[in-house]
């Protein structure tokens, strides 16, 4: 599945951050961790000395036992320092994403969401939980606390329908109350049960507690629930009293309440209280559905109204509730986090590249091992410009319930959005644009009184401020190596992100790296030397390494992996090819600095705040577009400005560029075959092309073989024209056969002149050859066609036998 493309102006997110696409699987690393008890001569030993210049403001924060936030700079014994632990997770989550990793530490929690009033695919999948074609599905109950934690009690079902919830609309309650029923509140009440209408069990008369009714009719006891500020609400909730307080806890039909599920209520909360609005206290005093010490002392029996629906039970026999304080409360999704990430991605056995060099802990001590790679706490060097302290703007939490950003889409139609119910992918490796920095929170108007735990006061390093790092490494392999420089060594255009403060456009740094590789074993040959003022240490030589090469074997390591041409083509470096793949060009452009080359800061702002009008816009959920759109948008728009601006290096994508089985690939496929001479034939013998995008080329594989033979030039110029392919992009339209064997030698065949043996081992062929000049015939015009036909077929090698 792949993200959608062509999303309309009007249906378009921003974002101050992008993703990075996931592998189509993680590729086991290279070769397995060494001994950590001796320095192997094939590997390499040294250090990588960088110096970190900062090109905006940056901000390392740290936490003290005085303060929850210390708005200084990170400074331990007075010097101003980025830790090492923030140069190593940075460089870690680059290195993932470059050498295709496992996409680890997902999440195993549900998450929650309330779509009430959503337009969308959404709202009617979170309203079908909640109301069904029997009504009302949730049940009322009441909260205890008790030791250790909380307990839910069913209402009384009481009416004709045996209801335990019923609703009655705001002006009925007002008439039978006396008064209006101010927001956040409970009130006690009698009431009138009446019949069902509209799926809900329906009220129309109550009276206050001190207001008991008179006559023979039934009245029933229960409490009356207004939420928030809602102008447009017309029905306000009721839940009926429990059956008893006593023996709380004792009887079968009572739930107790997990503590995963008293930490997820909680979260809510606190997502609540930070929103802007009411403060998180008062919502704890006034609004909370879990009772506890707010309540007043002299109250018998700390007790609260809730609606909730509960699971089946597990395994070990323990139901999970989920509950909230009105009656359209926040669901989880069907399925966790980690259910979406593909398996082939999120589950890998084998130990990925990120984990062979940077050591892996598990919960036990077999299949843990130390990292090879070191990095040393970077002192400030030089301090900068001076930018002055202020109060930062809020920074929330991410928001994963928002799916129109953070799961892949299909289609950007607010009908076909897809969720975690739909267990889609998700979007990949969430990083932060280069933006100018906008970090100062701007004075508060006369009315309002922020709150300091949101913008609390800091005090970063200005632009120019530079830090030096040493970054120590063992027996590392020419591969390893190279995906390290790879990550830190960026294109010149480019930078990386540290610190706090990234979507405020803090933290944009320049990293520059020196490598020094030491021959160990000349280190240990000698203990002492000596010179002419005695003896010192014996010093290990300095081994003399390039760093493109290095880079170039990691980049050929993952053509190899991934089916793309190793070494040098057409003049570009494998390592340069490497960026201009489909997921790297994603990350070029997250990562790119350049003011002129990167979008504006308007297009990866956040979306604008919902009390400036631009609520409907949030509650269609727009769609956030890919971060290679976002840019190539940015430079269409400044070339209709007559801004020309300099070229991308590495080169950028064109427009029609797409990942592997990507649907605006296929569909490009099928209106291509359609052009050719007699379509009708095509369609009548239903035929089926398989795409594959891979490294720099693209190729169809025809399931009829017959329908092959008048193809290649019409389809060619066709497909080209379509999908405006530069003539440097191969192309490859060939006939494919249920066996890898048949269609490797209907391939070979008509070129070579007879049908050579094909023996496949696994993921593996190989072709024998009748002759020397035969293969280097193929090796040389047709060697990035087998190329690309070995990643179509799955295969990751296509190896030529020759006498």
């Amino acid at each position: 599945m792949s993200h959608v493309r062509e999303i309309p102006a009007e249906r378009q997110a921003r974002a101050p951050y992008n993703f990075v696409p996931l592998p189509e699987r993680a590729l086991p690393a290279p070769s397995p961790a060494p001994d950590a008890c001796w320095f192997d001569p094939e590997r390499y030993t040294g250090a990588l000395m960088l110096t970190v210049e900062a090109r905006t403001p940056i901000f390392i924060g740290h936490k003290t036992g005085v303060k929850e936030h210390d708005p200084a700079f990170f400074a331990p014994g007075g010097v101003k320092t980025i830790p090492g632990s923030t140069l190593r997770g940075m460089a870690r989550t680059l290195l993932e994403i470059v050498s295709h990793g496992k996409l680890q530490w997902t999440s195993e929690r549900r998450l929650f969401s309330r779509a009430v009033a959503d337009p969308t695919r959404l709202g009617a999948n979170y309203r079908g939980k909640l109301v069904g074609s029997t009504g009302y599905r949730a049940s009322g109950g009441w909260v205890y606390r008790q030791a250790g934690g909380y307990v839910i009690r069913p209402a009384r079902r009481v009416g004709p329908n045996k209801l335990q919830v019923y609703r009655i609309h705001t002006n009925d309650a007002q008439r039978g109350l006396g008064a209006g029923v101010p927001t956040w509140s409970r009130t006690p009440i009698f009431f009138k049960p009446g019949g069902f209408q509209n799926g809900y069990g329906r009220v129309r008369d109550c009276r206050r507690l001190d207001d008991p009714p008179g006559g023979s009719e039934r009245w029933e006891r229960g409490t009356l629930i207004r939420g928030g500020p809602m102008p447009s609400v017309r029905l306000l909730w009721i839940v009926v009293d429990p059956v008893d307080d006593e023996h709380v806890g004792d009887r079968e039909d009572d739930i107790q309440v997990l503590r995963d599920d008293e930490l997820a209520y909680l979260r809510d909360l606190e997502r609540a209280g930070s929103a802007g609005g009411e403060d998180r206290s008062v919502l704890e005093a006034r609004f909370s559905v879990l009772p506890g010490k707010e309540l007043a002392p002299d109250e018998t029996r700390l007790r609260l109204p809730c609606f909730y629906l509960v699971e089946p039970p597990d395994a070990a026999g323990n139901r999970q509730v989920f509950f909230g304080h009105t009656g359209m409360f926040r669901l989880p999704y069907d399925h966790r986090l980690v259910d979406a990430v593909p398996p082939e991605v999120g589950q890998a056995a084998d130990c990925d590249l990120a984990e062979a060099i940077f050591g892996v802990a598990r919960d036990s001590v077999d299949g843990s091992f130390a990292g090879r790679v070191f990095f040393e706490d970077a002192p400030c060097t030089a301090p900068g410009q001076p930018e002055a302290p202020g109060q930062r703007r809020p920074l929330m939490e991410p928001k994963p319930t928002a799916v129109q950003h953070y799961v892949v889409q299909e289609q950007a139609g607010r009908e076909q959005l897809r969720s975690w119910d739909d267990v889609a992918p998700p979007r990949g490796h969430k990083l932060y644009w280069h933006r100018p920095p906008a970090w100062r929170q701007p004075p508060p108007a006369p009315n309002q009184h922020p709150n300091p735990d949101l913008t609390p006061e800091i005090r970063p390093l200005g632009m120019g401020a530079k830090f030096q790092a040493r970054v120590r490494f063992e027996n590392l392999t020419e591969v390893e190596l190279g995906a390290l420089l790879f990550a830190l060594d960026l294109p010149p255009e480019c930078a990386h992100k540290l610190g706090m403060g990234k979507p405020l456009g803090l933290g944009s740094v320049r990293i520059e790296s020196r490598l020094r590789c030491e021959a160990r074993g000349e280190r240990y040959a000698e203990l002492f030397d000596r010179d002419t003022q005695g003896y010192r240490w014996h010093a290990p030589t300095r081994q003399e390494v390039s760093v493109e090469s290095l880079k170039n074997a990691f980049a050929d390591w993952v053509f190899r992996e991934t089916g793309g041409a190793t070494g040098e083509v057409e003049g570009v470096p494998a390592w340069k090819r490497l960026w201009q793949t489909w997921r790297l060009r994603e990350l070029y452009a997250l990562l790119t600095y350049e003011a002129t080359l990167r979008p504006p800061a308007e297009a990866t702002a956040s979306m604008p705040d919902p009390m400036s009008g631009a609520l409907p816009r949030y509650r269609d959920r727009p769609v956030l577009p890919r971060a290679s759109v976002v840019m190539l948008q940015a430079t269409r728009n400044r070339r209709l400005a007559g801004e020309a601006g300099p070229t991308l290096s590495p080169p950028s994508p064109p427009a029609a560029a797409a990942e592997p089985r990507d649907a605006a690939l296929e569909q490009a496929f099928r209106w291509a075959f359609r052009q050719t001479p007699h379509p009708e034939q095509f369609e009548q013998a239903g035929f089926k092309a398989s795409v594959r995008y891979p490294g720099e080329g693209a190729i169809v594989l025809v399931e009829r073989p017959d329908l092959c033979q008048d193809l290649s030039g019409t389809l060619e110029r066709n497909l080209r024209s379509k999908l405006k392919m530069g003539t440097k992009e191969r192309l490859l339209v060939v006939r494919w056969l249920p066996d890898p064997s048949a269609t490797i030698a209907g391939y070979l065949q008509p070129r070579l002149g007879y049908e050579p043996p094909i023996t496949l081992k696994g993921d593996l062929a190989r072709v024998a050859l009748q002759k020397q000049s035969d293969g280097d015939r193929v090796r040389g015009p047709m060697g990035l066609y087998l190329r690309l036909l070995a990643a179509a077929l799955r295969l990751r090698q296509i190896e030529l036998a020759t006498p």
